[in-house]
């Protein structure tokens, strides 16, 4: 119970996992009826009640763009789409991966977003500022400004495209050594 206090005095919010959007309904509902600030993750239906998000206020993790669409009358491309819908509607919303061993491909589903309609820029905010947001971290991470934890990826190319090298790695200002076995073997065996 000691966990639900901040929730409760809404100095942070309560994360609820829901993909139906009749869950994603009765999530919006609790946080209305207990005054609790609600996130939606998951949200793999959320393109269906984009508005009840909107004018609730109520962000979403959406972590469903290379899942198969859940109902068979759903269009093929509903879970590409969906970021560009939750964007027209104007719900806050954050890419996310459901699992930390595909974290390394955020960067290619925040692509497949953009493939289907979503600005190239705004699918980089989806998984760099706007889960800052969401989650309330912004002050400490998100974007390269002063002051902040200086988390920075530099690549040789896009870094939306998979065909891109990743260089550099910083990690709170402080380079991250990209040497592995990985690295040692590919250079052994491309002389």
């Amino acid at each position: 119970m000691e966990a639900m206090v901040p929730v409760m005095r809404r100095e942070s919010s309560l994360i609820c996992p829901a993909d139906h959007f009749r869950d994603i309904r009765a999530a919006v509902e609790i946080g209305d009826e207990f005054g609790v600030a609600v996130i939606i993750a998951g949200g793999a239906e959320s393109a269906k009640v984009a508005s009840l998000l909107k004018e609730k206020n109520v962000p979403v993790l959406y972590a469903a763009i290379h899942a198969l669409p859940r109902n068979a009358e759903d269009p093929y491309d509903i879970n590409f789409a969906t970021p560009e819908i939750l964007r027209r509607a104007g719900v806050k919303f954050a890419i996310v991966s459901n699992s930390a061993s595909d974290s390394r491909s955020l960067p290619f589903v925040a692509a497949t977003a953009a493939a289907y309609g979503l600005e190239r820029e705004d699918a980089l905010k989806a998984i760099t500022l706007w889960p800052a947001e969401v989650l309330g971290i912004a002050g400490k991470v998100g974007s390269i400004e002063p002051g902040k934890l200086a988390n920075l990826l530099v690549t040789r190319g896009d870094p939306l495209d998979i065909r891109s090298e990743v260089k550099y790695v910083f990690i709170e200002g402080k380079l991250v050594d990209l040497k592995s076995r990985n690295t040692d073997l590919y250079d052994k065996f491309t002389q």
